[in-house]
């Protein structure tokens, strides 16, 4: 099972959250930690959580195998106009609120995209996914 945190972020996401900018987020983990959430524990326990769902296959992470790069360069894909072939001018600047409202966007995007279908069905070690089925039967 998510830890409490993951579960709180899942609905969140889910549900069509209207902003993934850090004060947002803050007030759904707020009843779980403080009210007095500064960004970098807003970041801290959202990148827990990502590091949660990131290392369970079962949630099929659109970009896990990838998900270093893809964090690394969500600022730069979040503030460069799409279909532009050129990367941003170096003199380019952005506050470092955006950039880390660009990490927990980019986070809480994938969360969104997570399969969350087992976790209803009650899937363990002794009931595994479906993916873990097919790996078996093809090993």
């Amino acid at each position: 099972m998510p830890s409490a945190t993951l579960t709180a972020i899942f609905s969140y996401t889910k549900a069509g959250a209207p902003s993934f900018a850090w004060r947002d987020v803050r007030t759904v983990l707020a009843p779980i930690f403080h009210e007095d959430m500064s960004l970098r524990d807003v970041l801290e326990v959202v990148v827990k959580a990502y590091e949660e769902a990131l290392l369970d296959d079962r949630y099929e992470l659109p970009s896990r195998n990838q998900a270093g790069i893809n964090l690394l360069l969500a600022p730069i894909n979040r503030y460069v106009p799409p279909f532009t072939r050129s990367w941003p001018q170096l003199d380019t600047s952005i506050t470092f609120e955006q950039m880390y409202d660009a990490f927990l966007a980019h986070m809480l995007s994938e969360l969104m995209l997570a399969r969350v279908d087992w976790l209803k069905k009650g899937s363990s070690p002794a009931n595994p996914s479906h993916a873990e089925v097919e790996h078996s039967a093809a090993g």
